[in-house]
């Protein structure tokens, strides 16, 4: 929030009006599975757009949205909030009622690097960032996977990532946190062989960061993902079953006390 106000309001203007035409639900090839949430991103991007409004500390705690009268012209409303902020040529403005209100029963960490990305560019650019950092991220951990543990597990880790439509996650904000998160937790196990305690204590690290970074989408695979790749590494497949179970059990636990803190 300490970021030039300007800049970042342009480019939530501009993806603005790029959520607009697609609609908040936009669903590719006519197929349900393939539908975005563009409604959530755009309460995203309030976020980012009004974070200008306070000195850094209070914007930080009181993380102020606005309420809208109708949830389908939420996009609308949100160009309407440019306009209305800072001087741009785009002609009548909509007669519509802003309420703010304070959207901090979550942490908004995602916003320490949206609004940087904001300032140079529309969510159309960061979409193109996402997908470079996650895919990046998705070949490291294949490749570890492959030395580690042999190239079944690597070939049946795609598969899973492809059954959750892993190529559409960077498409959307909220998604790609959890993602990165967990990937980055995936790339920390492989790099070389854990203990139950080293994973313990890196789960709770990633049970934190999910708290503070995201808006709880889909937590879990900070979770399951690490633990499923550790399961995977030889030292852990030669242990016996209850020596298996009690570093799962406990990490679960870990990482279930942090979300639940929060």
């Amino acid at each position: 929030c300490a970021l030039p106000a300007q800049p970042v309001l342009e480019h939530v203007y501009d993806s603005a009006q790029t959520i607009q035409q697609e609609g908040l639900y936009p669903e590719y090839f006519g197929f349900k599975l393939f539908q975005m949430d563009n409604y959530t991103d755009t309460i995203m991007l309030f976020e980012a757009a009004a974070m200008g409004e306070q000195n850094p500390l209070t914007a930080m705690m009181t993380a102020t949205a606005y309420n809208v009268d109708n949830f389908e012209t939420m996009a609308g409303d949100l160009a309407v909030y440019c306009e209305r902020t800072i001087p741009l040529v785009t002609g009548a403005q909509k007669a519509v009622q802003l309420v703010p209100f304070s959207y901090a029963r979550y942490w908004h960490g995602y916003l320490i690097w949206l609004r940087p990305l904001l300032c140079v560019m529309s969510i159309t650019g960061v979409r193109v960032v996402q997908y470079l950092v996650l895919f990046a991220l998705l070949a490291v951990i294949l490749w570890q996977l492959r030395r580690q543990c042999g190239l079944r597990a690597m070939v049946w880790f795609a598969v899973s990532q492809l059954a959750v439509t892993v190529f559409w996650v960077p498409h959307q904000v909220q998604y790609f946190t959890t993602f990165c998160i967990a990937y980055a937790g995936c790339a920390w196990v492989l790099a070389r062989p854990r203990r139950a305690g080293q994973l313990s204590i890196a789960l709770v690290v990633l049970g934190t960061c999910t708290a503070f970074c995201d808006l709880l989408v889909t937590p879990i695979i900070t979770l399951g993902l690490p633990v499923a790749v550790w399961l995977c590494c030889l030292p852990q497949r030669a242990a016996s079953g209850a020596r298996q179970c009690l570093p799962v059990i406990g990490g679960s636990l870990c990482v279930g006390g942090r979300l639940c803190h929060v």
